[in-house]
């Protein structure tokens, strides 16, 4: 996408964002937006059709209201707005940016926790909680995944921030002493 489009929804995010908290609605129009971009990514033409000149107008409504289906006006008027400007490719950028200022708003993060092996439910949920503390968040939620080239140990990826305790890690750094001297 180009630089201009994921400023432009950026700031699409911004303002429906400050909107959301003038109505005092950010949770239900974050729901209802996780909905929507569900529902575009199990069908990602949706948003190719919705803008381009292979279907009328009135076609494109009939499409386009059902997917406003029971959402609130803000979302209405938010993605009518996007409709007619044919800006809807920019819908998963004012999404994302929607979402980083309600995690942001509410001290809450999401994250990626990278091991070698599995984490079990209780250690993910106990690697959880101690990050959010360490971090200042109220809560921390991660993805897992696995990679075992990590060795062992354990990467944490909250808010662009990463802290590698890898065994692979430690490793390379252990070599860069060796190297060294």
């Amino acid at each position: 996408m180009k630089r201009d489009k994921k400023l432009a929804g950026k700031r699409y995010g911004k303002a429906l964002f400050e909107l959301a908290v003038k109505q005092d609605n950010t949770p239900i129009v974050l729901d209802e937006l996780k909905n929507l971009r569900m529902i575009f990514q199990k069908v990602p033409k949706l948003r190719i059709v919705l803008t381009d000149n292979l279907l009328s107008i009135e076609q494109k409504e009939q499409i386009f209201s059902f997917l406003k289906g029971k959402s609130s006006q803000l979302v209405e008027n938010f993605l009518g707005v996007l409709f007619k400007e044919k800006m809807m490719e920019i819908f998963f950028v004012v999404v994302d940016d929607f979402e980083k200022r309600f995690l942001k708003k509410e001290q809450k993060a999401k994250g990626i926790v990278i091991t070698a092996t599995a984490l079990t439910d209780v250690q993910k949920e106990k690697l959880e909680q101690n990050v959010a503390k360490k971090l200042n968040f109220k809560s921390v939620k991660f993805l897992k995944k696995i990679d075992e080239t990590i060795i062992g140990g354990v990467i944490i990826e909250v808010n662009q921030k990463v802290i590698d305790g890898s065994v692979k890690k430690e490793l390379q750094k252990f070599q860069h002493l060796l190297n060294f001297r």
